[in-house]
C-alpha cells in the first residue's frame, strides 16, 4: 500500500489524502481508499470516463435496441412498478424527468399506465435515445449535464427525477445530487438506483467466480451503505423508501435542507481494506470450493451457506435446510436463499411450505419468475387446475417474453402448462 499525491479531492469529505489499492488487483486503473472517511473509487478524470465509456465492450454491445436489449428493461419494470407505484398514482399530471432513460421505457410506462403526459429524457446513447423517440414519441434530449438540458426548457424543474443506474458513473456524486435538486420543485422527490459495491462484495445477484469480476470499469464510485447516504445527505436528500432485493440499492429520496453536517458519517479506512482484503481470500477458497476456508476467511458470508447447501448437501434436505436458514440469519435479504428454501420444500412435496417461501420471494422480488411458476407447478400437482392457470397469466404479466420458456430441462413452459391445465380441466368435464 502506498499513498498517492494528487489535488483529486474526495466527493464526500474535500480531503486529497488517498491510499493505493491497485496492488489487490490484476488489473491497474488507479482503483483508491480516501484515507479521511473510507469512500472507495477510482481516481480518473472527466475525458478518461468517457472515453472509457464508449469503448468498454459491455457498451459496445449495446450500440443499439434489440431483443437482449428488451427483455433486460421487460425484466425491471416490474421492480420500477412496485417502486414508483405511490408517488404516480398519489398526484395526477406529474412532471417526470429520467436522466439516463436508455430508450425512455420507464417514460414511456409512467405515460402509458399512470397516465403522466409530461415526460422528458435525457441519454447520451445516440442510438437508444432514436429508438426512444421513434418508437414511444418520447422527448428525449442526447445532453451531458441538467443544465444543457435547462438551456432547451427555459429553466424547467420536475415532480420526479429518476436517476436509475447513474451516480455509480459520475464524477462527484455529490455535487451531481446537488444539481439534481437545483431542478426539483420543492415537494418534489428522486428515484435513484445504485449498486452499492462493499456491501454487496458477496451479492448473490453477481454470482461471483473470482474477485476481479467484482469490478466494472465504468463504475468508478464504489459505494458502501454509508456513503451513499453521506451523498444523499450532503446533497440535500434523505431516503423515504429503501429496497434492497429487487434490481439493485433502490432509493426514494425526499428533499430535506435541516440535515446537520454531524450526520455525516466516517468509516475506518483500515477497516474497510482489512474487509475487502477477506473478502478477495474468501471468493479464493469458495471458487475452489473449499468452503470452511472460505468461511474462516469472511464469516458474514450467505453465498458460501448457499453454496456448500447446494454442492455438499445435494441429497440432504435437514443439511441444506439448515445452510439455507444460516444464509437468511446473515442477510434476510438473500432472495437466493428464500427461492432454494422453497424449492427445497416443492422436492420433499411438502408444498404447504414451498408456496410460503415462493410467495415470500416474489414479495421481496416482484420478477421472481422461478417462484411464479413453481406455485403454479404445484396447483397443478395438486389439480387445482384453474390457480394454476392463475399463476402462469401472472408469470407472464410480469415477463411476456417468458411464456414459452421452460424452466427446468425438458419441462413445461408456462404457455406449456396452461394448456395442460385446460385439457385436464376438460378431461375432468368429460
Amino acid at each position: 500500500m502506498s499513498k498517492i499525491k494528487t489535488d483529486v479531492t474526495c466527493s464526500i469529505c474535500k480531503e486529497n489524502d488517498w491510499t493505493d489499492l491497485d496492488y489487490l488487483r490484476t488489473k491497474k486503473e488507479n482503483f483508491v481508499i480516501c484515507n479521511c472517511c473510507g469512500f472507495v473509487t477510482y481516481l480518473v478524470d472527466n475525458k478518461y470516463l468517457i472515453d472509457m465509456y464508449k469503448n468498454h465492450k459491455h457498451n459496445k454491445s449495446r450500440s443499439f435496441s434489440g431483443s437482449n436489449d428488451d427483455r433486460t428493461k421487460l425484466n425491471k419494470l416490474s421492480y420500477h412498478r412496485r417502486m414508483l407505484n405511490d408517488i404516480l398514482r398519489e398526484k395526477k399530471n406529474l412532471s417526470i424527468l429520467d436522466f439516463g432513460c436508455s430508450t425512455g421505457y420507464v417514460l414511456n410506462m409512467c405515460r402509458e399506465e399512470f397516465g403522466h403526459k409530461d415526460v422528458t429524457g435525457i441519454e447520451l446513447n445516440g442510438s437508444h435515445a432514436s429508438y426512444g423517440r421513434g418508437e414511444f414519441g418520447l422527448d428525449i434530449h442526447e445532453v451531458a449535464t441538467m443544465d444543457e438540458l435547462a438551456k432547451k426548457t427555459d429553466n424547467k424543474k420536475y415532480d420526479l427525477i429518476i436517476c436509475f443506474a447513474v451516480l455509480e458513473h459520475l464524477l462527484d456524486p455529490v455535487e451531481k445530487m446537488k444539481g439534481f435538486k437545483k431542478y426539483l420543485k420543492p415537494d418534489g422527490k428522486m428515484y435513484v438506483m445504485v449498486p452499492l459495491w462493499f456491501d454487496g462484495l458477496l451479492d448473490s445477484e453477481k454470482r461471483v467466480g473470482h474477485f476481479e469480476n467484482l469490478f466494472v470499469p465504468h463504475h468508478i464510485n464504489c459505494f458502501s451503505r454509508r456513503h451513499i447516504d453521506n451523498t444523499f445527505k450532503l446533497a440535500g436528500f434523505r431516503s423515504e423508501k429503501y429496497v434492497n432485493t429487487m434490481y439493485g440499492h433502490m432509493f426514494i429520496l425526499k428533499q430535506d435542507e435541516s440535515i446537520d453536517i454531524k450526520d455525516i458519517r466516517k468509516d475506518d479506512p483500515k477497516k474497510i481494506i482489512e474487509e475487502i482484503s477477506r473478502t478477495k481470500k474468501a471468493l479464493e477458497f469458495m471458487r475452489a470450493r473449499k468452503f470452511n476456508e472460505s468461511l474462516e476467511a469472511y464469516e458474514i458470508n450467505p453465498e458460501i451457506w448457499v453454496a456448500k447447501a447446494l454442492t455438499e448437501y445435494k441429497k440432504n434436505f435437514k443439511a441444506q435446510l439448515e445452510c439455507f436458514n444460516k444464509a437468511l440469519e446473515i442477510d434476510p435479504s438473500h432472495t437466493e436463499a428464500v427461492i432454494h428454501l422453497g424449492d427445497l420444500y416443492m422436492k420433499s412435496n411438502d408444498y404447504e411450505n414451498s408456496i410460503k417461501w415462493h410467495l415470500k420471494a416474489i414479495e421481496m422480488s416482484p420478477n421472481c419468475f422461478i417462484s411464479y411458476f413453481t406455485i403454479a407447478e404445484i396447483y397443478n400437482i395438486q389439480g387445482k387446475y384453474q390457480e394454476s392457470i392463475e399463476w402462469c397469466k401472472k408469470l407472464i404479466a410480469v415477463n411476456p417474453q417468458r411464456k414459452d420458456v421452460p424452466f427446468h430441462e425438458k419441462g413445461h413452459a408456462p404457455r406449456d402448462l396452461i394448456g395442460l391445465n385446460y385439457a385436464n380441466i376438460w378431461a375432468n368435464e368429460n
